[in-house]
């Protein structure tokens, strides 16, 4: 009866150890992919930074022109 005890024991320390080895491996694995996705987007950004598709002269001078069509109906 107490070699049971001992052997059920021992199966349920190693178990406990397996699973906790496979959820720290995925969780580690799923922390690092958003740090590096994160790392990844910062490092674009700093290489591409966003801009208008033109000069801002041109970009606000089309953009009045379309106030100007819609208000006015010219």
């Amino acid at each position: 009866m107490r070699i049971r005890i001992i052997q059920f024991s021992l199966k349920a320390v190693v178990a406990v150890g397996i699973a906790l080895l496979g959820v720290n491996a995925i969780g580690g694995r799923v922390a690092y992919s958003a740090v590096e996705r994160a790392w990844a987007a910062g490092k674009e950004m700093l290489a591409k930074p966003l801009r208008p598709p033109g000069p801002k002269s041109e970009f606000r001078l089309s953009d009045y022109q379309k106030l100007r069509t819609m208000m006015l109906g010219k």
